[in-house]
């Protein structure tokens, strides 16, 4: 079966690929267990590009339906059916449930701990969800307690929903006894990621002054004025070096303001926020590229520039060191002068760069694939929705 959904256009368009007007798909069957996606708000993020890349899976052999309180970017997913529940009560939502013949409820839950509103959303979701007898597979994409409780999850024979967490570290950080969970990491198009950073390479010319930096929001979530020392130090132990920041947000004007007053704002080039398909562009840009977070619960920005075929260095905290991988990319959080170090080290020693390269690169492709994680999600949605189907027919 030939078929090109504008989701997939959308898609192909936005990330600069060939349009097609076919699109080769397993075919679905009318009997093909029907997956609603629910979340708060599809704007931009990882819990929205992972409701995304689920939904554009042309070989999952499920069917998708969305639910979310709000969804901005029409034109940008125009293909996906999302059914806009702004406040809804539990009856609203268990009318969507049955009208779409729901089979499982995959909740991708962020949390957000100071709108009430949020919560109050999911929460009428998740009623509505036990009330119909769905099976639920959760993914906790922010460390947070997650809605199950251990008495919903045993049954006998097996487990009824599912936990499902980014990273080992964010498993860790959400463990509720007796409920279940395994780690599905976030997925990057790799192939795509390395396509485009090698034909950005050979268009750049050569350049005398080495550089380095990162991708991310400087909204205080991931990044804190922390970060100040971090780029200081290695602006100081590395003379010929200038950093690139793409990102924008609070933090942006402490950056800027800090290197202005200690002489070395014309070493730093912000760029603001740029398009997800510029990305790979400008992480071959870098020799370097730096994860100066104070936590983060994945880190797609540092698979995106190993992708890039670009190595990292970063703080070991939170999910990074599970990305990061080699000893010599990490440093001490604490520790803004060993950080400066490893980057020092990392442009100095061309043999021990190409040593990261290679291991943080086969280390990505090995587990952050985007290939990887459809089929690992589509794995549990299928078994969940067996589950359910037998039970139904006892």
């Amino acid at each position: 079966m030939l078929e090109a959904t504008a989701l997939e256009r959308s898609i192909r368009r936005r990330r600069d690929l060939a349009e097609a007007v076919e699109v080769e798909r397993r075919p679905v069957a009318r009997t093909a267990p029907t997956v609603v996606h629910a979340i708060h708000a599809l704007t931009m993020g990882g819990a929205q590009q992972l409701v995304v890349d689920l939904v554009s899976d042309p070989d999952s052999g499920l069917r998708h339906e969305t639910i979310a309180s709000k969804v901005p970017f029409p034109r940008t997913y125009a293909g996906l059916r999302a059914r806009v529940l702004e406040r809804p009560n539990v009856a609203e939502v268990r009318d969507r449930l049955r009208l779409v013949r729901a089979s499982v409820l995959h909740l991708a839950h962020y949390h957000h701990p100071t709108d009430d509103r949020v919560a109050a959303w999911y929460d009428a979701v998740m009623r509505a969800a036990r009330l119909e007898g769905l099976p639920i597979l959760q993914s906790n994409l922010t460390p947070g307690d997650p809605w199950f409780e251990p008495s919903e999850i045993a049954v006998e024979g097996g487990t009824r929903h599912e936990l499902v967490c980014c990273s080992r570290w964010s498993l860790e950080a959400c463990e509720v006894p007796g409920v279940p969970g395994r780690v599905v990491h976030p997925g990057t198009p790799m192939a795509w990621f390395a396509a485009r950073a090698d034909e950005a390479r050979r268009r750049q010319s050569s350049r005398s002054k080495r550089r380095v930096g990162f991708a991310a929001r400087l909204d205080g979530d991931k990044i804190d004025p922390s970060i100040v020392e971090v780029l200081l130090g290695v602006l100081r132990s590395c003379p010929n070096v200038s950093i690139s920041i793409a990102g924008d947000g609070g933090l942006r004007g402490t950056i800027e303001q800090h290197l202005e007053s200690s002489g070395l704002s014309d070493r730093l080039e912000m760029l603001g926020s740029i398009a997800f398909e510029d990305l790979p562009a400008f992480h071959a840009s870098l020799d370097l590229a730096l994860a100066p977070m104070f936590a983060d619960t994945f880190g797609s920005g540092s698979v995106h520039a190993i992708a890039s075929g670009t190595p990292v260095v970063g703080r070991a905290v939170s999910a990074l060191p599970e990305i990061l991988v080699h000893p010599a990319a990490m440093a001490s959080p604490e520790d803004p002068d060993a950080f400066a170090d490893r980057v020092a080290t990392l442009l100095e020693d061309e043999r021990l760069r190409a040593e990261v390269v290679d291991v943080q690169r086969r280390h990505a492709e090995a587990n952050f694939d985007v290939g990887t994680m459809r089929r690992r999600y589509a794995e549990r949605l299928h078994a969940l929705a067996a589950r359910a189907s037998r039970e139904s027919e006892e």
